[in-house]
């Protein structure tokens, strides 16, 4: 069996999808992944695809992960921007609590910035990664 990464773009707010833009980081990241061996899937939150997870936002964080852990990844990649942050870490801290093996690696423009703060206040995250491609090495050393 491939060793699996989900890929995930979260949208600005639970209830805010507006603002469309491509995840072009998480895609090139993907491919690097299936270069690499691995599948690798894309969530993008953003899409009206997924009004009806993101209508309740008691049952968004839950339905979300139901649906990445659904594909069973070891490896769980997030972007941000500053806007949507908090939507990663919420989902990413209901990931790390319903499957505690799943690697967490947040990265994207505002992490980026935010890198030392991130390690060392959300203690469910288990990396942060600053650049994209030239973290092939990682995928590798963490898949």
């Amino acid at each position: 069996m491939k060793r699996r990464i989900a890929l995930i773009n979260p949208s600005n707010h639970e209830y805010d999808r507006f603002e469309l833009a491509p995840p072009l980081g998480l895609l090139v990241l993907a491919n690097v992944a299936l270069n690499e061996g691995y599948q690798a899937k894309l969530f993008d939150y953003s899409l009206p695809r997924y009004d009806a997870i993101t209508s309740d936002i008691d049952s968004f964080y839950d339905s979300a992960a139901d649906e990445i852990l659904g594909f069973s990844p070891r490896l769980v990649l997030f972007t941000s921007m500053c806007l949507n942050t908090h939507v990663s870490l919420l989902l990413a801290k209901r990931l790390k609590e319903l499957s505690p093996e799943t690697l967490i690696v947040v990265g994207g423009p505002h992490f980026s910035a935010i890198r030392d703060e991130t390690q060392r206040n959300y203690p469910w995250v288990d990396a942060t990664v600053v650049g994209g491609e030239e973290n092939r090495s990682e995928l590798k050393s963490n898949g």
